[in-house]
């Protein structure tokens, strides 16, 4: 998942555009995400100094995350020391999900961010509004199914200050939150004919290419003799060596 985001995180940083393979359009990645990368790419291009990059964000977002999380916790009365103690299990428990996807530091600060801002006092109303519309729909572009979080969320803001009569309020942030999304949603339907991200038309440009029905039929096992071994650790698994292009077989043939 790594290389895949990296690699096209290049392609754009050097002006070659949103894709893998330098001729096909992939629209699969969370745009906030592919674009830290994208500028971390720009100011360092060799690959090594780029992970150092990458790690050290992902880090510093991770730690500043807890320090958010660390006040609020402190602001409800929890201990610091229970709250440490209380992060940590949470940590190991999820551990796999910050290795597999690397956006979710950056999901995970967003979310942390956003409950710090939550639990403050705001002097004025406006600043308050527009600051959570900008921070929802920074998460809805870290991880796009983040809408799901974010419509539970404006449901329960209309709801209540509907009941508080604040009628005002109870439209402004949903109208704000979810005409960035809309638009974007509109943009993905015109642009790509699908409002869902994903490496399928990378996918089946490169099999129209190579007049192919999946992935494996597309690499000629005189030049890619690692198509030979895919096949062989498929039928070991017990798996169909022509399975579709589909979950990990995407970056596989990718």
């Amino acid at each position: 998942d790594a290389y895949y985001y990296f690699t096209v995180a290049k392609n754009v940083a050097t002006g070659a555009g949103s894709t893998f393979d330098g001729a096909t359009v992939t629209t699969g990645y969370h745009p906030l995400w592919l674009g830290v990368l994208t500028a971390l790419y720009y100011f360092f291009d060799d690959f090594k100094s780029f992970h150092f990059a990458v790690y050290g964000t992902l880090t510093g977002l991770f730690l500043f995350g807890h320090l958010l999380l660390a006040r609020v916790a402190i602001q409800i009365g929890l201990s610091l020391p229970a709250f440490l103690v209380g992060s940590l299990i949470v940590f190991v428990a999820n551990l796999s999900m910050f290795q597999n996807g690397l956006e979710n530091n950056l999901v995970f600060f967003l979310l942390c961010l956003f409950l710090w801002m939550q639990c403050r006092s705001w002097q004025n109303r406006t600043i308050e509004i527009a600051s959570s519309a900008l921070v929802l729909v920074l998460i809805y572009f870290a991880r796009l199914d983040g809408i799901f979080f974010i419509m539970v969320y404006l449901l329960w803001y209309a709801s209540r200050e509907w009941q508080a009569k604040n009628i005002g309020t109870a439209v402004v942030l949903p109208i704000l939150v979810l005409g960035v999304i809309g638009g974007h949603l509109l943009f993905m339907l015109i642009t790509f004919d699908s409002i869902y991200p994903t490496t399928q038309l990378a996918i089946s440009g490169f099999l129209a290419e190579n007049e192919a029905s999946n992935l494996l039929q597309a690499f000629s096992p005189r030049e890619h003799q690692l198509s030979w071994r895919i096949r062989e650790v498929l039928e070991w698994a017990g798996l169909p060596a022509n399975t579709a292009p589909s979950g990990p077989y995407r970056y596989i043939g990718l």
